[in-house]
This record gives C-alpha cells, structure tokens and sequence, in this order.
C-alpha cells in the first residue's frame, strides 16, 4: 500500500484502472503532495501524460498498474494516479450523460413497469 503525506494523510490501493484514494480531495491530494515536494505535475502535453492516457485506455488490470508503481518514485505514482483519475472521472461522466439520455428517452424503472404491465393486460384480453 502507497502512502503520501501532502495537507492530508491518505493511503490508496489500486482496483481496476483506478487509484481510489481514501481520504479527502483524491486528485487534489496527489496534486498538493507534487506541489509541496516541488515536484513536477506532468502537462497534458509532456510525453509522459500522453504515454500515461494510453496506458490507461489500453489496460484495466490491477496488476499491470501494480507492476509499475513497484518501480516507479513517488512522484511519478502520484502524476499516474492524476491521469487515471481523471480518466475514470471522464467514463463516470460520460455513463451518467448516456443514463440522463436513456432516462429522457424511455423513461425511469415506474414508466418501465407500467408500460410493460399495460402491454401484457392488452395483450391477454
């Protein structure tokens, strides 16, 4: 298990592609520990961001994340933790705008039931 101290104390364990941070803030805690150690937070434009985005697009396992924080510095888990972050913020985004466009569209689980349950009466009779 990682642990960082930035403003806050805060240990992360990987599942899935995600670092789920425990504690406050979670991106904003990895930030603040780069920027109290003036350490380097990655630009979307460096090589080691983009490398990092298609990593993260490409591969969903724990282990492979694992195998790479085992030999990474600090620093850099951190900027990784940023990415994937983000990334899972943007899926999660882009889940609940399809959710928000399926519920306008067809309508919630009540509207569901009772379509259904109209079409099978009509049916039987």
């Amino acid at each position: 298990m990682l642990r960082f101290s930035g403003k806050n104390n805060f240990y992360c364990g990987v599942i899935g592609i995600i670092e789920v941070c425990l504690g406050k803030g979670g991106k904003e805690d990895y930030e603040d520990y780069l920027k109290t150690r003036n350490h380097r937070l990655w630009e979307d434009t460096s090589i080691e961001h983009i490398v990092m985005r298609r990593l993260g697009c490409e591969h969903n396992d724990t282990e492979f994340f694992m195998n790479i924080v085992r030999t990474r510095p600090p620093e850099t888990i951190a900027n990784m933790c940023i990415i994937l972050i983000k990334q899972a913020d943007y899926l999660l985004f882009r889940q609940l705008k399809r959710l928000e466009e399926d519920f306008l569209k067809n309508g919630g689980f009540n509207e569901r039931m009772y379509r259904l349950r109209k079409q099978n009466k009509e049916g039987k009779h």
